[in-house]
């Protein structure tokens, strides 16, 4: 029985031996295994823990020599004069800009000035034209008036606002304009001629006291 046991290990023993020799060659063949993995592999196999191998890269630092230092520092003056002679065409042109606005703001305030000068003067001739018209309805009207019948003129008086027919009787000899006063007997009448008599009144007054 003992010896039995003993075959038994020996042949196992044996198996492993022989696929692991299978599996090294295989890898060998199949170039899938290098020196650092053969290396952990049989360290596995023995038990043993290895210590990852780290790859410290020095960095050199280049020298810069005189001469690049010198090309370096003249690339950085041809830089920073590009750069300020670029300002100052910027500065130039916002500059331009502020007197281009400037003149069109004066030229159009002036020529505003202008037009409202122009639009003062169109409109003041346009009422002493329509004054013009109107004093020269006003004297054909009061001729008409101051030659009609006094109760005919009573009858257009009676239709106008008071202001109106004050203008008329002031414009008027008294002697006619009393006729006209005269002609209003109903109480109607006589109610507005009151009133135009103040106005008259009134009228005179304040032509007095200039």
């Amino acid at each position: 029985m003992g010896k039995f046991l003993l075959s038994l290990i020996i042949a196992v023993i044996a198996v492993h031996i022989i696929i692991l020799l299978g599996a090294l060659g295989y890898g060998w063949a199949t170039e899938r295994f290098d020196d650092e993995k053969l290396e952990q592999y049989v360290a596995t196999w023995q038990g043993v823990e290895l210590v990852e191998k780290l790859e410290v890269t020095e960095q050199q630092e280049t020298e810069e020599t005189p001469t690049d230092a010198i090309a370096r520092i003249a690339e950085m003056e041809i830089k920073s004069e590009t750069l300020r002679r670029n300002l100052f065409r910027q500065l130039e042109v916002l500059q331009n800009m502020k007197m281009t606005v400037e003149m069109a703001r004066e030229k159009l305030t002036k020529e505003s000035g202008d037009l409202q000068a122009q639009k003062n003067e169109f409109f003041a001739a346009v009422e002493q034209y329509e004054n013009r018209v109107f004093e020269a309805g006003f004297q054909k009207v009061l001729k008409n008036y101051s030659s009609l019948k006094p109760k005919l003129v009573k009858n257009d008086f009676m239709q106008m606002e008071e202001e109106q027919v004050v203008r008329y009787l002031m414009a008027m000899k008294s002697d006619t304009a009393t006729k006209i006063l005269n002609t209003f007997k109903k109480p109607e009448e006589e109610a507005k001629r009151q009133r135009i008599l103040r106005l008259m009144e009134t009228h005179n007054s304040v032509a007095n006291s200039m």
